[in-house]
């Protein structure tokens, strides 16, 4: 029998011959919540503590009643064995065995604070009662024990979890229904604070908090966890249907909001919502899960609900990658692969576009528009892009020097990386530790890229044409593009965009604009790439119009350095012994 239920047992039959030796004080004022089966001295035990002061309910388990409302979570448990699983969350426990049941034991009993061994008697549970007690500390969440309509404040986080938790720890004993946190963030408070002034903000936020307190069942708990976000324990749940249907009705009496002037606001409403037990059983998980939940609500739009759902969480393997991002590169997870690029008539290799892959040990291959939005939120984009340029412009020196006909290495710019101070100069030094001639390099910027600063642009794109660096427009058709910035930028070629590629013996409107655009390169002497070459029906399309080089998969998929030089080696007749990277793991 473990140490602490021997004490317990050795105590408890010490009491059965009499009070404890040292006398605690009645606190009165405290909850005390019996919960039993059948309970001959039931009556007398609640006159007992009520005469002392106490605030005595009771319970029958087995009724199937819902969880106590929020003025009735307990300080103290009197608790009838078989009425519970033994412990209770956070909340302290007296256990009442007969001396039978407290001779056969059990696992369930070191789980309490104190026993009582009935039959009882008046002064021991008093003694017993009162020494419980005596060793909490003040409640932190005393001033919030009212129902939640009846307070003129709202508690906070801390609060609110304190709070949960109580309801959590009594919710198996009470044999109750299900519960649901429902978060709910008011998205465009920030813009009503902007736009109208904090009062303004600070009204929508109160009257917020009328119409959801007006939602509330008894008991149930509203509390403002955060600037612009709200958070609700939902009492007898019967299952993710009803929280939803809740969920949404709150949401729609939220849309709007009428400030000072009578201006009726759109907050910008989105909620999630997580199940006890079924998603978590402590307060931090059933948070975190609504919280997660609430982002696949707010991806969604405004006035969104969305249930936490284990299966498809991809916000949490968003995290995860976030988080291993920044030490992809000092793992070698971060590589490149190499899409040949050729001459269409020809069919030889006229140079590759570097691609970038990342490899993660637990999700594998992470595809680009996975990882790279997440590298611009963490700020990674420059260090990414400078090792990006390093490695391919090293690769196509490694090419050359090992006698390969030199040819182009095409790399992506983002935005940040384009309009960074030190473009010009990193780029120009890689170049110089590679032994690599500039015009071997081709830099490729998206037609998406903002040019709010035309000027800041063209300056830019002439710094680099000075180093001698090839520049290209990717994704051409997609974006900007117009003869007015196409007569400033000093381009050499133009790279069609794959949706058009795609559809050029499909719909007249691609063949039109592919045939308009192949025809713009030539009268601006640039050169001319189509790109997402998938159909030999395409390749001989493009090259009837005079297209003059192209990229896509049935040329080649991109690969790993090594396949590139067995292309190489087969192009030109040489034995497979060039240079190439180590192919990714799988």
């Amino acid at each position: 029998m473990p140490q602490r239920a021997e004490a317990l047992m050795m105590t408890a039959r010490r009491g059965s011959r009499g009070a404890p030796s040292q006398r605690a004080e009645a606190l009165p004022g405290h909850r005390i919540l019996i919960l039993h089966r059948q309970l001959d001295e039931l009556s007398v035990l609640v006159g007992t503590l009520a005469a002392a002061g106490y605030d005595v309910r009771t319970r029958r388990l087995g009724v199937g009643e819902a969880s106590p409302p929020a003025d009735m979570v307990p300080d103290l448990l009197l608790v009838q064995p078989g009425t519970g699983p033994g412990a209770v969350v956070s909340i302290p426990s007296i256990l009442m065995p007969t001396e039978a049941e407290l001779a056969a034991g059990g696992p369930g009993l070191s789980a309490h604070d104190d026993i009582l061994v009935r039959p009882l008697r008046t002064a021991e549970v008093l003694a017993r009662v009162a020494a419980v007690l005596g060793r909490l500390p003040d409640p932190a969440v005393a001033r919030f024990r009212e129902p939640a309509r009846r307070r003129p404040d709202l508690p906070d986080r801390v609060v609110f979890e304190a709070e949960l938790a109580l309801r959590i720890g009594m919710a198996v004993p009470l044999q109750a229904p299900p519960g649901a946190v429902l978060v709910m963030a008011l998205d465009r408070i920030r813009e009503i604070n902007m736009v109208f002034g904090y009062p303004a903000g600070d009204a929508a936020l109160a009257e917020a908090a009328r119409r959801l307190q007006s939602c509330l069942s008894a008991g149930e708990l509203l509390a403002r966890i955060g600037t612009d976000t709200f958070a609700l324990a939902l009492d007898g749940i019967a299952g993710p249907a009803e929280a939803e249907a809740r969920g949404v009705e709150m949401v729609r009496r939220l849309r709007t909001a009428r400030i000072g002037g009578g201006e009726i606001l759109q907050l910008g409403v989105v909620a999630g919502i997580s199940l006890f037990p079924s998603d978590a059983r402590e307060p931090e998980g059933l948070l975190r899960r609504a919280s997660l939940a609430l982002q696949e609500a707010r991806n969604a739009g405004a006035g969104q609900v969305r249930l936490f759902r284990p299966d498809s969480q991809p916000l949490q393997r968003r995290v995860l990658l976030s988080r291993d991002l920044h030490t992809a590169i000092e793992r070698g997870e971060l590589i490149l692969h190499y899409q040949p690029q050729i001459m269409l008539r020809t069919g030889a290799i006229c140079g590759v576009e570097a691609l970038l892959r990342w490899y993660h040990p637990e999700f594998g291959a992470v595809p680009p528009a996975s990882f790279i939005p997440l590298a611009a939120e963490a700020g990674l984009m420059s260090a990414i892009g400078r090792n990006t340029l390093a490695v391919a412009c090293a690769q196509a020196a490694a090419w050359q020097q090992a006698g390969y006909p030199p040819m182009r290495m095409a790399v992506n710019l983002s935005p940040h990386e384009f309009y960074s101070e030190s473009l010009v100069e990193d780029v120009a030094r890689i170049l110089r530790e590679a032994d690599l001639e500039p015009h071997w390099l081709e830099l490729e910027i998206t037609e998406a890229m903002p040019l709010d600063d035309l000027a800041g642009a063209i300056r830019i794109m002439g710094e680099l044409k000075r180093i001698g660096v090839s520049l290209a427009v990717d994704d051409f058709g997609t974006g900007w593009s117009s003869l007015a910035y196409l007569r400033h930028f000093p381009l050499d070629r133009l790279k069609i965009d794959r949706s058009f590629t795609r559809d050029v013996t499909r719909t007249a409107d691609a063949a039109a604009i592919t045939r308009t655009v192949i025809g713009l390169s030539g009268d601006l002497d640039v050169a001319c790439l189509a790109e997402g070459i998938e159909e030999t029906e395409q390749l001989d399309w493009l090259r009837s119009q005079g297209c003059g080089e192209g990229q896509g998969y049935l040329i080649s998929r991109p690969m790993a350095a090594d396949g590139i030089t067995r292309l190489l080696d087969l192009q030109h007749g040489r034995t497979p012994d060039g240079p190439g990277l180590q192919a990714p793991p799988g």
